[in-house]
Parts: structure tokens; C-alpha cells; sequence
């Protein structure tokens, strides 16, 4: 288990604001917290980064993040 981070890899709104995987999050009632929103559970983001293939309906990010900070 980390002590000092975790690693997220999750359909966060950021990555899904285009109409189209916009629609399809709302309609499959996916997860879709921004990552600055990550703040209310002591996560700070200290890397993102979409740099990887994407669906075309869904658009995945992943985040790097200090616990407890």
C-alpha cells in the first residue's frame, strides 16, 4: 500500500468535456469528478496526464496524487 500517493486512473470530467463523451458519462452514470476535486478527499494532484489511447466515448485520465496533504 502507498504511504505518500496514489495513482487514479478514472474517466474524470477533464477528460471527458466534449459533447459527445460528455453525453455518454451522463447517460452510463459514470464517475466523473474533475481532478481538482480530488482536494475534498486529501488527494493534492501533483501529476495528470491523458497521453495514452483513448476511447472514443470515454476519455480516461490518470493522476498522480499526494495523500493527506
Amino acid at each position: 500500500m502507498a504511504k505518500s500517493h496514489v495513482l487514479l486512473v478514472e474517466p474524470f470530467a477533464d477528460a471527458n468535456r466534449d459533447p459527445l463523451r460528455h453525453t455518454y458519462v451522463a447517460a452510463k452514470d459514470c464517475f466523473s469528478l474533475p481532478v481538482a476535486g480530488l482536494g475534498a478527499f486529501g488527494i493534492v494532484p501533483v501529476f495528470t496526464s491523458r497521453a495514452f489511447p483513448q476511447n472514443i466515448l470515454l476519455g480516461i485520465e490518470l493522476v498522480v496524487g499526494a495523500r493527506g496533504a
